[in-house]
């Protein structure tokens, strides 16, 4: 009769346990699994099949499950609408394209997801077009190394005979994440939202297309180590609070940041201003305009009647080189602003018109300080604008009396250690004040 070693029955038991809790928390993980992955779904990066349902088909599962991770892989994937969903990170590989099909059918407007007329009624529906869009969502993100490629498609019943659908349109959203990947070729803003809160963006590259980031309404957003080649304005919109914009390059054939509407607690730090642009203006035809306007355009009500507050904004250790202007911050109608202050700026090889703060509104810019300014000038040769009296500017920049420095209605200024130069002669004074309460000046010179 053959016995039983009983210590070993015991291993074994313990070893069949220890084998199904294996098992079962490998069956468990797998039934978590919260990525996706598009071409499980029935899309083909080839380039030519429209795989507008299959993505969104996946990113419907996605978030039914409660959110996760979805995968665009290698490959261009071509199309349509996308609709975003809360939770979901759209995850593109480095050798992924999402590419805008070229049938403006397949497109959806954030008007069709929000029927809240009193943000749409300035524009059509089909200006609200997008090839990735979303209304009301959270914790939404796109993340990774690939490429989004609007494919400059045109519109001809769009603005200007020709925009079409924007990259990316966001209403209502918050905890938003867009990083890594790289916005191409927009046929109309490469991102544009309304009302959103707890955005970043971060380290994305922006080519071509009109405006690069484009916010009308935004709380606690973070625009960092960002790269712009736009057509248009590299940074656009207002009623803006507390944003910061960090460590960027702005190289573009209209505005580097251009504000519209009001905005308070706003920072532009360690970013860089260089033209001419790497892509001439989308709206200039055969001309192809290149040059770059303003660095930073701070003008609310320019562009339409837009109330509020201009305050706490601080501009601080950024470079302008090769512009018509390195700054302009003007009040309107309606406007009321205070500490503004502007430290560590270098400007050089600019060319058209002097930096200026000016308030044309009912009331003083108070509170304005300029720290640690050096700006050097090409030199302007018009000696038709010596002595004229400055009008209100547009939409842009315009030509001033000076070359170096223009302030016009403001109260409580200091300017401590700022220079001016100009490289080829200068034509009329270096710096006009108008209308000008309290001023300190240390060390200026010019």
């Amino acid at each position: 009769m053959k016995m039983i070693d009983v210590s070993k029955v015991r291993v074994f038991r313990g070893s069949l346990f220890v084998l199904l809790m294996l098992f079962m928390r490998i069956g468990w993980a797998s039934n978590d699994d919260s990525t996706y992955n598009i071409v499980d779904f029935g899309a083909k990066g080839d380039g030519i099949t429209d795989n507008t349902q299959f993505i969104n088909r996946t990113i419907e599962a996605c978030s039914l499950r409660g959110g996760g991770t979805v995968i665009i892989p290698g490959g261009t994937f071509l199309t349509g609408s996308i609709l975003l969903k809360s939770k979901v990170n759209l995850f593109l590989e480095s050798n992924a394209v999402v590419k805008g099909i070229n049938n403006l059918e397949k497109y959806r407007s954030i008007s069709d997801l929000n029927q809240d007329e009193a943000y749409y009624k300035v524009k059509p529906r089909n200006w609200n077009k997008a090839l990735l869009l979303g209304d009301q969502v959270e914790d939404v993100s796109i993340t990774g190394e690939g490429i989004i490629d609007g494919a400059h498609i045109q519109d001809k019943k769009g603005e200007e005979g020709m925009r079409g659908p924007h990259i990316l349109f966001l209403s209502r959203s918050k905890g938003i994440k867009i990083s890594g990947v790289k916005l191409r070729r927009a046929s109309n803003y490469a991102f544009m939202s309304y009302d959103i809160e707890r955005a970043s963006f971060d380290n994305l590259l922006v080519e071509e297309g009109w405006d690069g980031i484009h916010i009308r309404g935004g709380k606690d957003i973070r625009i960092r180590n960002c790269r712009f080649y736009t057509g248009d304005d590299a940074v656009a919109g207002g009623l803006w609070k507390n944003m910061v914009i960090e460590n960027c390059y702005m190289n573009s054939s209209c505005n580097g940041i251009r504000l519209i509407m009001p905005a308070t607690g706003l920072k532009i730090v360690d970013c860089e201003f260089r033209g001419p642009g790497k892509y001439p203006h989308r709206t200039s035809g055969e001309q192809k305009r290149r040059n770059m306007l303003s660095g930073i355009l701070l003008q609310p009500g320019a562009w339409f009647p837009a109330f509020g507050e201009v305050k706490d904004i601080l501009i601080s250790s950024c470079s302008f080189d090769q512009l018509d202007n390195p700054f302009l911050v003007t009040l309107n109608e309606g406007n009321r602003g205070e500490r503004i202050c502007l430290e560590h700026i270098r400007g050089t090889r600019l060319m058209k018109a002097a930096a200026s703060v000016e308030s044309w509104g009912d009331s003083s810019l108070k509170d304005v300080r300029l720290s640690d300014v050096s700006l050097s000038y090409v030199g302007n040769k018009d000696q038709e604008i010596v002595g004229r009296t400055p009008s209100k500017p547009l939409t842009d920049y315009r030509a001033l009396p000076c070359w170096g420095l223009y302030l016009h209605n403001l109260d409580r200024v200091i300017l401590r250690n700022v220079r001016l130069d100009c490289e080829n002669g200068k034509v009329g004074p270096a710096s006009c004040f108008d209308n000008v309460g309290s001023v300190e000046i240390y060390n200026v010179s010019f």
